[in-house]
């Protein structure tokens, strides 16, 4: 069995047995078991023993999610079922609850406007709220007026946010060519962004590197 929640849903479970013992008293332990999150940090922990009564066949189980302002990936936890009573058996005794994504982050990155005798351009890749997990994405540059090469380097890979971060530098190294030039540009893309699952979604995946010239100009 499995059924999704939001937070700040509180759902039932709903345990049945078969026909046949209507005319019996069933008593099943219960307790739930965690899978990624406590209980209590994420929904309320739950045990107990569920009695049905003669003509009785189902039973609800209420479970609280608690509303958090977490940005978490969906979690789930289970409720198992344990030791019927005489004259009852289990046919399926876990039932899966998945806490569902319902907060957010999002991804942006800069611009960044340099002499081209300052060496570097550093770039910054910033969440709007911190996540409790990692987030990866790719990176690379692409040519504007500003050639990799001759005034800059070209840069590319893999860049991570640590869980509980907000922010991750992304350097490129910025050519002084002694030819006098116009302000150049060149552009570093974001892409390929995970985990997956709605958690984490770009707000702005270009950032704009403005190159100006450093050259002296001499006029008649």
């Amino acid at each position: 069995m499995t059924w999704p929640l939001r937070r700040g849903e509180c759902r039932v479970q709903r345990v049945s047995h078969r026909a046949a013992l209507h005319r019996q008293q069933c008593d099943r332990p219960l307790r739930h078991r965690r899978r990624h999150r406590s209980g209590g940090a994420d929904y309320g922990a739950a045990s107990g023993t569920l009695t049905f009564n003669a003509g009785e066949s189902v039973k609800s189980v209420n479970v609280a999610v608690i509303d958090d302002t977490k940005v978490e990936l969906a979690e789930d936890f289970f409720m198992n079922l344990s030791s019927p009573s005489a004259y009852a058996q289990i046919s399926d005794n876990q039932g899966r609850c998945e806490i569902a994504v319902d907060d957010m982050t999002s991804v942006a990155i800069n611009d960044v406007t340099v002499d081209e005798s300052a060496g570097t351009a550093v770039f910054t890749v910033t969440l709007d709220r911190e996540a409790d997990f990692v987030i990866s994405m790719d990176y690379a540059t692409e040519d504007g007026d500003a050639t990799a090469g001759s005034d800059y380097t070209f840069t590319g890979g893999n860049l991570l946010i640590a869980a509980g971060d907000t922010s991750a530098p992304m350097p490129v190294t910025i050519l002084n060519p002694i030819d006098r030039e116009p302000t150049e540009t060149f552009f570093v893309n974001l892409s390929n962004l995970g985990p997956g699952g709605g958690a984490v979604v770009f707000a702005k995946r270009e950032g704009i590197g403005t190159i100006n010239d450093n050259e002296v100009r001499l006029t008649s």
